[in-house]
């Protein structure tokens, strides 16, 4: 659960609170230049003041780090006095580190006197110009952002669950099925038809038509009692009829079983939950009309054999039962009538219904004059007999009695002693009179609706075109409005509809119909289509529809950018670019523009739209579519992983990028999305089917094939490419995946690795540079530039940075410096001296061929543990990297076949370094990230495994940071960056005979001479590790960095010398992760400024403790991680420098206690004012405050002058 909000003061906007601090701080000002006064006429009178005070105070204005100082050269003069006696001699290698004599009697005055509280103060105003031009998430997307971390180390398995889980308590999502888009060519699963859908209407059409043909050949069979058969051609039709009739609604039942049904307006298609809906409807029903038509075939029979007068009466009646399908004419009627409604046309609406009506009144007539005829036909002296036509055809009989029922004769020739047709005639009358009725009034009511509408259409026209002629406008412009009115007449919006009369979900259901087509055609919606249905409904609903006349813009090229529109109806012309002269390309169906604007603050169109016919798009902007995303976090963090790869690939795009270009990455980025490899999983990606081949190359053939090859026949490697060309998921191919592996574990390369570091180290072996890179791939698999695991990842880049890290390794260990410095620019290569060193530290370390096969694996393997791909299909408690990689190697063998013929040793040997590698982060020491009490870990896992394990961590450090930059070399260890390596790896050779403190601060030591930084009081002890944090490489970074420093007064320093100096071992210290982040980010503002970090920082540290003693697990523990990646990103976006000093007000500290770790949260407070402007108050505050600053900076210039005077020459 999170901890209690921040205790400091909440400087919000409120003007009264504010004016009321102004009017505070006034006072404490009058007060403060009061006492200033009262020093400097008591200083004057001493003749004690010093020389350089005497001069009015100068400030510089754009550098923060300059701040309001009277002279430059107060600073200047710690850099230019004697360095010799500041600074201490470099330790070499062999010295042991000791700890600094002013951290101890730091500690020492710590551990007696309590801590001073904070005080957060703002420093300077700054104007909110833009900290930075290069494209960022907008403020709200970083505020949801913010929600993914609890959700982003979910695994493959279960996005699956959660996906299936929604699906299964929605029925599934419906619709048109298209899966991430069919240019990305995925199949989407098996699901169930929609009710709605083409193909159910084309079937339910099918339906309808035999219905009707049943509904004229059944009574007319009755009536003329014919049979079916083949004796004439009225036999057969009635035999076609009918097995046509049979064989369809037979199918119709299974039909059904595949059809989705809706349920208080929510679409089911979970074909359990159908089969229970079909079940509890008209499954009963259709079963007993199919028994019905197999006991008429089978009664047919019987009587035709026996002639038994009874039977055939009897199957007459059956068969007349079959009629009864007529009660479903109504739901199919509905069908047809929605999916006409479908194409938004009000006159196909009105004809569907006076053509069912029509249908309705033709059959009801014509099963009136069958009947009619039965009568006729089945009574003595009957109308026929005193008609003259008892021996007429039979459809002129039909016809005299369709028009007897039309309208019957009066009198009627009936014979008088013929009740049974009296009454027969009184109820077709009746019959008819009410069916005719009801159809002219259904008729009517129709054509009175389509007048009406009509009318309603031409009172909106004429009054628009009465407002035209009153305002005297054009004629052109008269004609061009009143075209666009007829179109927007034609097809009105859902925005003029009743909403009352659809529930919420009907409503979203309608939108979804009539939007889903185009949406779809996008790679991330169609994503959200598969994995969240809900969320693509809301989305639908979430979208804008801009109508655009004939030669009107939707955007023009140059333009700010607020949203994304996507194409859907009409045609467009396209002009790429900024020059409206260049080729106009049409373009018609879904296209989608300015995606960019959705995600970044300030977009620009850089081409041009416009309609060439009538035309519509759909727009949403960022606003709107991170608001649709608020009630779903795991459908967040997917649409937070596109956005930040979608946007850092649209940096890498020259100018902007093409439209093609564009829509590439859309479809690149949805794909890279861990739901889309979950739902989608490539086979060839998947662990258990992962199979890595080398390849026959120019190496090879001069002789350095490798075991693997040499025991492989040609047949079995054709096999494979096959295989791995058009692999399958099987149980087939699994079983032959688990063969090769063990293939591979009998002739693998293993042995010719440990043959090659063999001849490596042995003396006068020759080392062909040109050839090294082939034969490191022939020999670890896994870095092969063709068939390697890490191509088969796509992580080309950890390849070559795995490759360079072996290369590296090899020229320490055979002393190739040529070979180490081959990829350096010559301005900045490796020293001598410094190669000097490298090779004492190899000499340390002890090479063994045992060694040095270990550590290129590990270096081989090591970066697979940061592939995404992988990551999501191992258990959550290997998600680490390091993790991962021992999954890999315990479980999944045939992805890392380099390790399969480690030695036990050697296994050993890795597996002991990846857990030392995630124990101990080498890089955060470098930069002054961590404390001592990470050092003291590092030196409780040594002294249990043994000092080999050291000497082999330090060989792989070695490759590890040789290779980060790539080459075939090390790149990255030049001069420049090589120096705090080495001295870093020097004090760590010293874990086993000296402390943790010493080593730690023995390498700031290193650290401050090779900058030439003083090295004497503890505020110095600070300041170096601060450079280390900032990544200070000059000396006027550094004075920037002191005089951020000095401009803060005693509590704040005392605050946060309390916390860079802490140590984790003697007291509690808190690990800043991302605390380098933050001070570079701080630093590329030009509205935050160093200073202004630091005092965020003091308030932050002075909530920490507060909040660790809240918990008392947190409270006992003497490290606690705090994770400030959030904040960092934070200060890289704000632009108003009062939002940010008060952003601890409003953050939110999350406590894991079970990994003693601290999660610092922006919350949706910070975020929404990143854009807010200065207020006049805030800038009367700085105003004020600045003041305050120049008497802080004045009271120590008094103070230094005093002491130079006090201290004798």
């Amino acid at each position: 659960m999170p901890l209690p909000p921040p205790h400091c003061v909440n400087p919000d906007n409120d003007q009264d609170d504010l004016l009321a601090a102004v009017l505070g701080l006034e006072e404490e000002l009058k007060a403060a230049v009061a006492n200033l006064h009262t020093r400097l006429q008591s200083l004057r009178s001493s003749g004690s003041l010093a020389q350089t005070t005497s001069q009015p105070c100068s400030s510089t204005a754009k550098d923060d780090g300059k701040l309001l100082l009277q002279h430059d050269q107060l600073i200047v003069e710690v850099f230019s006095g004697d360095k010799a006696k500041i600074v201490p001699d470099t330790p070499t290698s062999s010295s042991l580190p000791s700890e600094p004599d002013v951290l101890i009697a730091h500690r020492a005055q710590t551990n007696q006197g309590g801590k001073p509280e904070s005080n957060l103060r703002p420093i300077k105003a700054a104007s909110a110009e833009s900290a930075g031009d290069e494209l960022r998430l907008t403020a709200k997307w970083m505020e949801l952002s913010m929600h993914r971390n609890q959700f982003s180390g979910l695994t493959a398995a279960e996005i699956k669950r959660s996906t299936e889980k929604l699906k299964a308590h929605l029925g599934g999502s419906g619709g048109r099925r298209v899966s991430v888009r069919q240019a990305i060519q995925v199949k989407a699963p098996h699901s169930a038809l929609n009710p709605h859908s083409t193909e159910r209407l084309v079937w339910d059409v099918m339906g309808l038509f035999l219905m009707v043909v049943d509904c004229f050949l059944l009574p007319i069979s009755l009536a003329w009692e014919a049979q079916m058969g083949t004796q004439d051609a009225g036999a057969v039709c009635l035999l076609v009829a009918f097995w046509f009739a049979f064989l369809y609604w037979m199918c119709d039942v299974g039909m059904n079983f595949h059809t989705g049904f809706y349920d208080r307006g929510r679409l089911v298609s979970s074909h359990v939950a159908i089969a229970k809906h079909y079940l509890r409807t008209w499954l009963i029903f259709d079963i007993s009309l199919v028994l019905l038509d197999i006991a008429v075939v089978s009664l047919e029979s019987v009587a035709g054999d026996l002639s038994d007068f009874r039977v055939i009466r009897f199957v007459r009646f059956m068969r007349i039962l079959r009629l009864l399908r007529v009660l479903k004419v109504t739901r199919i009627g509905s069908l047809i009538e929605e999916s006409a409604a479908q194409a938004g046309r009000r006159w196909i609406i009105m004809f569907s219904a006076v053509l069912q009506t029509g249908m309705v009144m033709m059959i009801a007539a014509h099963f009136l004059t069958c009947t009619w005829i039965w009568v006729g036909r089945n009574t003595t002296d009957s109308w026929l007999d005193r008609a003259g036509a008892s021996n007429i055809s039979g459809w002129t009989q039909y016809l005299h009695a369709m028009r007897w029922v039309m309208n019957s004769p009066a009198p009627a020739p009936i014979n008088p002693d013929s009740s049974g047709e009296r009454l027969t005639d009184v109820f077709l009358n009746l019959c008819f009179i009410f069916i005719m009725g009801s159809a002219i009034s259904k008729i009517s009511e129709t054509l009175a609706e389509l007048r009406a509408m009509n009318e309603e259409r031409q009172r909106r026209r004429r009054g628009i075109r009465l407002y035209l002629t009153t305002q005297h406008v054009g004629f052109e412009l008269i004609s061009r409005i009143m075209r666009f009115v007829d179109y927007k007449l034609e097809r009105p919006s859902l925005a003029g509809m009743d909403h009352s009369l659809m529930s919420p979900t009907l409503t979203m259901e309608l939108y979804v119909n009539q939007r889903q087509g185009v949406l779809l055609e996008h790679p991330i919606f169609a994503l959200t289509h598969d994995a969240f249905p809900e969320m693509f409904s809301s989305l639908c609903s979430a979208f804008k529809k801009h109508v655009f006349e004939k030669h009107e813009s939707a955007f023009l090229a140059g333009t700010r950018s607020v949203a994304m529109h996507m194409t859907a109806l009409g045609v467009f012309g396209f002009i790429e670019g900024y020059d409206l002269e260049d080729a106009e390309v049409l373009i018609t169906g879904v296209h989608w523009f300015a995606e960019l604007s959705i995600f970044v603050e300030t977009a620009m169109h850089n081409s041009t739209l416009t309609a060439r016919t009538f035309a519509e798009t759909l727009a949403i902007s960022g606003d709107e579519l991170v608001a649709c995303l608020r009630d779903s976090p795991i459908c967040s963090v997917m649409f937070c992983e596109y956005a930040k790869d979608f946007v850092n690939s649209s940096k890498r795009l020259p100018v902007g990028g093409t439209h093609e270009q564009k829509i590439e990455v859309s479809k690149k980025c949805c794909m890279n999305t861990m739901h889309y490899r979950a739902l989608h999983p490539n086979p060839k990606t998947q662990l258990t089917n992962v199979r890595i081949l080398p390849v026959v190359d120019e190496c090879h053939e001069e002789g350095h094939a490798t075991d693997f090859q040499r025991n492989t026949s040609e047949e079995t490697l054709n096999e494979y490419k096959q295989n791995q060309d058009h692999l399958e998921v099987s149980e087939t191919k699994s079983s032959h995946t688990h063969t090769f592996t063990d293939n591979l574990s009998d002739c693998s390369s293993g042995m010719s690795l440990a043959n090659f570091t063999l001849e490596l180290l042995a003396e006068g072996a020759e080392l062909d540079c040109k050839k090294l890179p082939s034969l490191l791939q022939s020999h670890l698999l896994e870095l092969h530039k063709s068939f390697g695991t890490h191509v088969l990842f796509d992580q080309r880049l950890e390849r070559d940075r795995g490759e360079s890290a072996c290369i590296s390794v090899i020229a320490l260990v055979t002393n190739r410096y040529d070979l180490f410095t081959q990829p350096q620019d010559p301005k900045v290569k490796l020293l001598p001296e410094q190669w000097e060193n490298l090779q004492q530290i190899v000499a340390w370390s002890e090479v063994t061929a045992e060694h040095l096969e270990a550590v290129l694996v590990l270096l081989a393997i090591r970066g697979l543990g940061k592939n995404a791909t992988i990551l999501q299909q191992v258990p959550a408690s290997s998600q680490r990297p390091e993790k991962a990689v021992l999954h890999l190697m315990d479980l999944a063998g045939n992805v890392v076949p380099s390790v399969v013929h480690l030695g036990v040793s050697a296994r050993r040997f890795v597996e002991d370094a990846l857990g030392l590698h995630e124990l101990f982060n080498f890089a955060q020491m470098l930069q002054g990230e961590n404390v001592p009490a990470n050092i003291a870990q590092l030196q409780e896992f040594v002294s249990k495994k043994g000092k080999q394990v050291l000497q082999f961590y330090i060989l792989f450090l070695l490759g590890f940071m040789s290779g980060l930059a790539g080459g075939e070399g090390s790149r990255f260890m030049n001069a420049k960056n090589a120096q705090s390596t080495i001295s870093g790896i020097q004090k760590l050779l010293h874990v086993l005979d000296s402390t943790p403190n010493a080593i730690y601060w023995g390498y700031l030591s290193d650290r401050a001479q090779q900058l030439k930084l003083p090295w004497e009081t503890a505020d110095d002890l600070v300041l170096v590790r601060m450079a280390c944090l900032a990544r200070v490489q000059d000396e006027q970074s550094y004075l920037a960095l002191w005089a951020a420093w000095d401009a803060l007064d005693t509590s704040e320093k005392n605050s946060l010398r309390d916390h860079f100096l802490a140590d984790g071992i003697h007291s509690k210290a808190f690990l800043l992760e991302f605390l380098p982040d933050c001070v570079g980010n701080s630093k590329a503002n030009a509205v935050i400024g160093i200073t202004t970090l630091f005092l965020v920082l003091v308030d932050l540290l002075h909530n920490l403790h507060i909040a660790s003693r809240t918990v008392p697990e947190l409270g006992q523990a003497k490290i606690i991680r705090v994770d400030l990646s959030e904040m960092a990103q934070f200060i890289s976006a704000v632009h108003n420098r009062f939002v940010f000093q008060t952003c601890i007000s409003r953050c939110r500290l999350i406590p894991d206690i079970a990994a003693n770790r601290i999660r610092f949260e922006m919350t949706g407070s910070n975020w929404s004012r990143i854009n807010d402007p200065d207020s006049d108050m805030t800038i009367l505050s700085y105003s004020l405050h600045q003041l305050m600053q120049r008497q802080h900076v004045m009271e120590e210039s008094l103070r230094r002058g005093v002491l130079d005077k006090s201290v004798p020459p």
